[in-house]
């Protein structure tokens, strides 16, 4: 079988995301800091106030770890014919394996496993909306089996 030809996906992390964990994160920590209030027999007025400080404390602290962690996902996967290689938006590109973990049709959650020992496998989500025009061409390489490619062959019974 020969090898899928190069193809580059720009990948961008879902903003949606964030729409979602910020107010989860909030009413935690405003649940946590008015159960510890009254935990420790504090009045209502200052359970309440309690409940906003922590979530206004989750919401500064949670913010700008989604910002990074959105920075870290979004970049370029990038298959040259023969490697695979991945150019996040922040950092440098590295080659590895990949792996189609959940496919959804028009969204996909790939592992990547970086060649380079002390380096960490990134978990990139993947949607046709990142491009596409070149979506049926990635996934065309990602499922391809030639040299190189690292996603496992789904054997067909006979």
């Amino acid at each position: 079988m020969h090898a899928a030809p190069p193809v580059r996906m720009t990948l961008a992390a879902p903003a949606g995301s964030q729409r979602i964990v910020i107010p989860i994160a909030c009413a935690a920590a405003a649940n946590f800091g008015a159960w510890l209030a009254l935990w420790l027999l504090a009045s209502g007025l200052v359970a309440a106030i309690s409940a906003l400080l922590a979530a206004a404390l989750a919401a500064c602290l949670v913010v700008p770890l989604l910002r990074r962690r959105r920075a870290a996902l979004s970049g370029a996967m990038v298959w040259d014919g023969a490697t695979w290689q991945w150019w996040p938006q922040t950092g440098q590109p590295s080659p590895g394996a990949v792996q189609v973990m959940i496919d959804l049709g028009g969204w996909m959650l790939l592992r990547f496993t970086p060649t380079a020992p002390d380096a960490q496998v990134a978990w990139l989500p993947a949607a046709r909306r990142d491009g596409p025009a070149q979506w049926p061409a990635w996934r065309a390489a990602l499922y391809a089996h030639g040299p190189g490619s690292s996603v496992a062959a789904v054997s067909e019974p006979r």
